[in-house]
């Protein structure tokens, strides 16, 4: 079992090959604008803006004429610059590759840069199944606290509104709202039912359902977060043409891809702004000075997990409409039990 990446001690090394607009032909010698070079290009001004951000060292590996940038061998192996990456020379080149199966089972692709929004690739890893685990919880780490607090509670607002509708529900039969006694007995009951179904005894033709509700909604946004967090955005390339992919590659299994991943979020805006700058030749973006990096808003993070946020405004407003539906015929409902799958029991009598 491989253990997870650290950050390497050492700085970043970074092969550089003229490649226009991408990168220019002055800027294979600096990550940042200068005087004698005004526009290094798009690629080197995002990974410098990346490094300043994240604090990385770097170190330049100018290659200049005619640049051989990698091609398979019939024994599977690369040569160029793709190879001195698989082989550990260099950490990292930035160049418009095309994605393909076989690529992708030596060499790891950052974010496409050409997309201002969160997204990463995953390709065939060594250790598939420790590397979605760490790609799933990703998603949660590069926003602001307040965000993600923010979020968990949009998250528990659904099962909550079920649990005390629930508790509401079977507080009737005694008319009052709540009641301590009838709160402690419905717990007790959903802990006695799912004994009985663990050890298989049939007292009960299956578990509450209202429990089994509760259950699925939790586990639909359990794993409706790690699909998106995960799933959704690992992509193991099997029968597809080629894709054109804007970004950088790594070996398989580096330390810095993660870094990238989380950075690179972290500074959308500014790979925005300077995509913007080189496309349409733009001074409104001229000035990158200062980080503009910050972690994404809440509603960023809403945007992300749309599907959860939908479903608890949703359940916000089942959740009102039967609690008015309930005030509303109170005074008619004298005795009500709890729905029970395979079990109905329920008296109204006149006032």
């Amino acid at each position: 079992m491989s253990q997870k990446p650290v950050t390497p001690l050492r700085p970043i090394r970074i092969a550089t090959a003229a490649y226009p607009p991408f990168v220019n032909d002055c800027g294979i010698y600096t990550l940042i604008r200068t005087d004698e070079c005004p526009q290094p290009g798009v690629d080197h001004e995002i990974l410098g803006q990346l490094f300043a951000y994240a604090k990385i060292p770097y170190e330049l590996y100018p290659h200049t004429g005619d640049v051989n940038w990698g091609e398979v061998q019939p024994d599977g192996s690369y040569d160029g610059l793709i190879g001195d990456v698989i082989n550990g020379k260099f950490d990292t080149i930035g160049a418009q590759y095309a994605i393909t199966e076989i690529r992708t089972t030596k060499v790891d692709f950052s974010y496409n840069i050409h997309h201002e929004t969160a997204m990463y690739l995953v390709s065939n890893a060594p250790n598939p199944d420790e590397e979605w685990i760490g790609q799933a919880t990703l998603i949660y780490r590069v926003f602001d606290w307040q965000s993600t607090v923010g979020f968990l509670c949009i998250v528990l607002l659904l099962p909550t509104m079920l649990i005390v509708y629930s508790l509401i529900i079977d507080a009737a039969r005694k008319g009052r709202i709540f009641d301590a006694a009838i709160i402690k007995d419905t717990i007790t009951s959903y802990q006695e039912a799912l004994i009985l179904l663990l050890e298989g005894k049939q007292k009960h033709p299956s578990l509450s359902t209202r429990f089994i509700f509760l259950i699925l909604a939790f586990a639909v946004l359990l794993l409706g977060n790690l699909y998106q967090g995960g799933l959704f955005t690992i992509m193991v390339p099997a029968d597809f043409d080629a894709i054109a992919w804007q970004g950088f590659i790594f070996r398989n299994g580096s330390a810095w891809k993660p870094i990238f991943s989380r950075n690179m979020i972290m500074i959308s805006d500014f790979v925005a702004a300077a995509y913007e700058r080189y496309r349409n030749g733009s001074d409104a973006c001229d000035d990158f000075s200062q980080p503009p990096a910050t972690p994404l808003p809440i509603m960023s993070l809403l945007s992300v997990f749309l599907l959860p946020a939908a479903g608890s405004l949703i359940g916000i407003i089942m959740f009102c409409y039967e609690l008015a539906k309930y005030r509303r015929t109170k005074r008619n409902v004298k005795y009500i039990l709890p729905l029970t799958a395979g079990e109905f029991d329920i008296m109204m009598f006149p006032s």
